[in-house]
């Protein structure tokens, strides 16, 4: 039997642990980040994603998931949070969750580009989560793995959490 204390204990420790992993990559995003607005939306050239050499399925444009112009869009908005992603991620293996990732246009993209990571890509909507895992194995990503849920009862761990629809009911 626990004792009260001991989880407070815990619960603080964990706390310590997350404050210190959120410091350690802000440190690492800053020291490479000089100018945050190069690279986003791709302003620098050697940014720009080549979306040609990615599967179809991962492609907001290519994958026939939306209008033209809102997969446009969607690109702009993947190349940018890339270069985000990119500072903090670096050479490691992170676990990353998409919170209300939809059927996969935003994580999608970002997993086809970072193999060493590993993708949850998690929302409520069971259509949506069947359509992520079916793009998902069109573009043979290994690296992604989907989940019907909400974000209120997720209790697993990641390093990064991405969150660009979770706008409430």
């Amino acid at each position: 039997m626990h004792r009260p204390d001991h989880k407070l204990r815990q619960r603080q420790r964990q706390s310590a642990e997350r404050l210190a992993r959120v410091q350690h990559l802000g440190e690492r995003l800053l020291s490479s980040v000089h100018l945050p607005i190069d690279g986003l939306c791709g302003s620098a050239t050697d940014m720009r994603i080549d979306w040609n050499s990615l599967p179809a399925s991962v492609d907001p444009v290519r994958g026939g998931q939306v209008s033209t112009e809102r997969g446009q869009r969607k690109r702009c908005q993947i190349e940018s949070f890339r270069v985000i992603i990119d500072a903090i991620v670096g050479d490691e293996s992170l676990h990353i969750v998409d919170f209300c990732s939809g059927s996969g246009n935003f994580s999608l993209a970002l997993a086809a580009l970072l193999p060493k990571c590993s993708f949850l890509l998690l929302d409520r909507n069971a259509h949506a989560i069947d359509l992520a895992r079916q793009r998902a194995a069109d573009a043979q990503l290994t690296n992604v793995s989907v989940t019907t849920g909400s974000v209120e009862d997720y209790v697993g761990t990641f390093d990064l959490a991405l969150a660009m629809h979770a706008c409430g009911k």
